[in-house]
């Protein structure tokens, strides 16, 4: 039974490390993409502007 149940954790761990690393991924490059977004929001705002 023990075998068993360190065996589950480790699975568990290793998945929640992917899904950490997965997300850390996606909020990098969700971080990138809205900061582009967000300069070209400022470039277009100050050409409506002027």
């Amino acid at each position: 039974m023990p075998q068993s149940k360190s065996q589950d954790w480790l699975m568990y761990s290793l998945l929640i490390m992917m899904m950490i690393m997965l997300t850390m991924i996606k909020m990098l490059t969700f971080n990138s993409k809205t900061k582009m977004k967000k300069l070209h929001n400022m470039k277009f705002k100050k050409f409506m502007k002027w």
